[in-house]
């Protein structure tokens, strides 16, 4: 009764087709194959989505905007069709731990959720990995949304970011939504490198460059 209501005050159209009643209509669903996943070893940076699809794009929109947690189930259930030859890179590179980017602390109590925790802890559920909550940003960095590649860069210049745990393993998978710029996980990779962190790798859910 309250899910009816609550659809019936704010109802939800498909991001693909504009049907109303999911964010993900069934048809849509069926129909939707995402390009990817893909693998930039020059970065070691590897993404399930492009965020030029519109469909990956809208529904991310959804979620990290309009707090919708519904898109972010329905980008699980694609995202399940790629855990398997995720767990085999995994296993290649001998991650030990999952280390998600965390959110400025004013922006989780705007938002009420980290979108990066829920990631790992997703990816660290699925294939049994600890996800070690290590990093914190010292000082907020404002939208990255809004900014300028130029704008993202001079943000990163100096890491934002510091390592609450002086004891990390050697080999971490770095977990986060959206890469843009990379300007955001190279700077959370300096800080992890300067904690010890020998190995690290990092996976977002959609590639936007």
């Amino acid at each position: 009764m309250k899910r009816f209501f609550i659809d019936a005050v704010f109802p939800r159209f498909c991001v693909s087709c504009g049907y109303e009643g999911a964010l993900l209509c069934a048809v849509c669903e069926r129909d939707w194959v995402p390009r990817g996943p893909f693998l930039d070893l020059r970065h070691r940076a590897l993404s399930s989505f492009a965020y030029a699809d519109s469909t990956a794009r809208q529904l991310i929109c959804a979620w990290k905007y309009a707090f919708d947690q519904s898109a972010w189930k329905a980008l699980q259930k694609s995202l399940r069709i790629h855990l398997p030859g995720l767990g085999s890179f995994l296993g290649t590179i001998h991650v030990d731990a999952i280390v998600p980017i965390p959110l400025h602390r004013r922006r989780l109590c705007e938002r009420g959720f980290d979108q990066a925790e829920l990631i790992a802890r997703f990816i660290g559920g699925h294939f049994s990995l600890p996800v070690i909550e290590t990093l914190q940003r010292a000082r907020s960095t404002g939208k990255q949304a809004e900014k300028t590649t130029r704008e993202r860069r001079r943000a990163m210049r100096d890491s934002p970011f510091r390592a609450a745990s002086s004891t990390l393993p050697c080999n971490v998978l770095l977990v986060d939504d959206v890469w843009t710029t990379g300007s955001t996980a190279r700077a959370a990779a300096r800080t992890l490198r300067q904690a010890g962190v020998q190995n690290i790798w990092t996976y977002t859910l959609a590639r936007g460059t």
